[in-house]
Parts: structure tokens; sequence; C-alpha cells
């Protein structure tokens, strides 16, 4: 097997400004033999009209870890073996139908068990949220994403790019959603090949859309970014994780008025070393000695490291996937990757 890079992960959020909750999910955790991570941000939509949506976007981040930990099982059956050309297809094609299938099932229970009075007639708008995930293998990053926040590979020069940035102009609120009708046709897929000798990417930052508008413009958010990169280049994880990101995420939060949540995976050999870490689940997090304890989940998803054997990743030739939309079937592909590349005023990375 050739060698490929080990990554580590982090997460840190915080609750905009007068919120009762915090209605962002946030996590990320390991998958087993091979070292695999996995980091996911999600961002309830928080109207009245989706007054589920803290735990819709908590469980998309819970179901996003457990889904892989099932997939990863499935295509490990004989130990150390290269990854098939079906089991890359089901990752990048499937995977987004999966995840959606799996999210809507949970929600769908959890009104049946705990419902609206009157009941909803569609249950899954009251848990609505959009969805941002990213998963690295030893010689595979994949990325997807639904509606609207940031996913950001920063370079070990500083060079920032944002693949899945769909480059459309957002009105208002107006995102989309795990609840819209065959949601996984929209979710945006970018994947990379790792090969030997190459130089993945030294961070990987997803981050809610709190974050970026706290920006006046598009040049400060990729700014920060680097800022971020800088940080954990400098002096490691534990004291960006632990004292400078909840901070600046706190100032971006005084900025935005919005739940402010980052998730971060980035190679160890690209940063001094740090004590493991273990699966990180902000559920509601507030900042401050004054802080709400989280609002439990109604249904929690466990996300121990998953019993997978090691799986080998033939490199692949493309680092973009284009999904073009098929026929209106139950295999529909997500949709294919953008390109578009870009701290808010008062923050200082």
């Amino acid at each position: 097997m050739v060698s490929g890079h080990i990554w580590q992960h982090g997460t840190a959020t915080v609750s905009g400004l007068g919120k009762r909750c915090n209605q962002d999910g946030v996590g990320g955790g390991t998958i087993t033999d091979p070292p695999a991570e996995w980091a996911a941000v999600a961002d309830g939509h928080g109207s009245a009209a989706y007054v589920r949506s803290d735990l819709g976007a908590r469980v998309a981040v819970e179901l996003f870890g457990a889904t892989l930990v099932r997939l990863w099982a499935e295509h490990a059956e004989d130990g150390r073996r290269p990854l098939t050309a079906a089991a890359r297809g089901r990752l990048v094609h499937d995977f987004p139908r999966d995840l959606v299938r799996a999210w809507r099932e949970h929600v769908a229970l959890h009104h049946w068990n705990n419902p609206t009075r009157p009941r909803a007639e569609q249950p899954s708008t009251l848990y609505g949220s959009t969805f941002i995930g990213a998963l690295t293998l030893p010689e595979l990053l994949v990325c997807w994403q639904l509606g609207d926040g940031d996913l950001v590979l920063i370079d070990a020069d500083g060079t920032c790019t944002t693949p899945l940035d769909s480059g459309e102009v957002v009105l208002g609120e107006a995102t989309e959603s795990l609840c819209g009708p065959e949601a996984w046709r929209s979710m945006r897929v970018h994947w990379v090949p790792l090969r030997q000798g190459s130089r993945p990417p030294a961070l990987v930052m997803l981050s809610s859309d709190g974050l970026s508008k706290s920006f006046v413009d598009r040049p400060g958010f990729l700014a920060f970014a680097r800022g971020v990169f800088e940080r954990l280049r400098a002096e490691g994880s534990d004291r960006l994780l632990e004292r400078d990101l909840p901070h600046w995420l706190g100032e971006a939060a005084r900025h935005s008025g919005d739940d402010t949540s980052v998730a971060l995976l980035w190679p160890t050999a690209a940063v001094p070393q740090a004590a493991p870490r273990g699966p990180d689940r902000h559920e509601g997090a507030k900042p401050g000695p004054d802080a709400e304890p989280a609002r439990e989940s109604a249904a929690e998803v466990d996300l121990a490291p998953g019993s997978a054997t090691d799986v080998d990743l033939a490199p692949q030739s493309s680092t973009d996937v284009g999904l073009a939309p098929q026929s209106s079937t139950d295999d529909e592909p997500a949709r294919e990757s953008a390109h578009g590349p870009d701290r808010p005023q008062g923050i200082t990375a």
C-alpha cells in the first residue's frame, strides 16, 4: 500500500448574539484502519417555518459520520485492497442520495414520535438545514455541499481556493436545503486524489455562512482562512482550537449576528504535533461563562470509529468530477463542483 497522508480534525462553534439556541451543527471524527478523518458543518434555517432546524442540523452532522462508517465497512471486506472504481463512484455519485435519504427518514421518525399540533403535512421542512462535509482518506479528499456556507482549501503557501462555491448570488436567506425535494440532486461534490509525493491541502476549512457574512468582502474572508492556517502551522492545534478560534468566531458572530461554526481538517505533518483528538460534536454551544447547556439531541447517532479494514486508493488523474444531472431516477448523482476563490472587520488572525 502506498503511504498516504494522516489527517486530524477540530471544530468550534458560537451562538449569535441574542439567539435562544445555536442552529448550527458541527462535528468530526475518525474512521480507523487505515486512518481517515471526516468533518461537517450544517446550518439550520431557523425561521418560523423551520422550528426544529437546530435538531435537523445536528442530525445531519451525526448521520454524515454514521453513513460514512457504514459505507466504509461495506467496501473493506477483504482487508488491504484498492478501493474499487465502484466504491469511489459510490462516494462521489451515490453518497449524497444516501445521506439525504437517511436524514429524511430520521426526521420523519422524530416527527412521528414528537408530532406538532397540528401535524405538519411536510414534516421534513420543520428540520430544514444546509450541509457541508469533507472526508480525507489516505490518498483521496472528497467534499460535499448543499446550500450556503463555505469550504476553503488552503495550500502550504497560503493559496486559498473554494471549489464548491456555486457562484450564485443568494437573495436574502434563500438557500438549498436537506428538506428540499430530491435534495441530493443539488449537492455539489469535489474530489482530489492525493498521490504519493504530492502536496495535499494544508488545511480544509468548512464554515457556516455566519462566518463569511461577518466580512465586508470575499477577500477579507479568505484572508481570515489564511490566518487560521498560519496560526495552526505556527503554534499547533491546541491553542487554535481551545483559545484563538472560539474568540475569533465570537467576534464574527458579534458582527454578523448569526451562529458561527467552523470544522477543520489538516494533515498531521503540516503542523506541530498535538494530542490526538476524539470526535467533536458541538451542539448548540454558547461562548462565555454564562453559556447555556447544549440542547440534547432527540436521537443520538453513535459515531465511534468504524471497524473497516484497510483500503488502498488508486490515484485518479482528475481533480473534479463532472456530475451532470441525469434523468429523474433514484440514481441521480450530485451536481458538478464549481470554482470561485475569498476576516470580520475588527478580527485579526
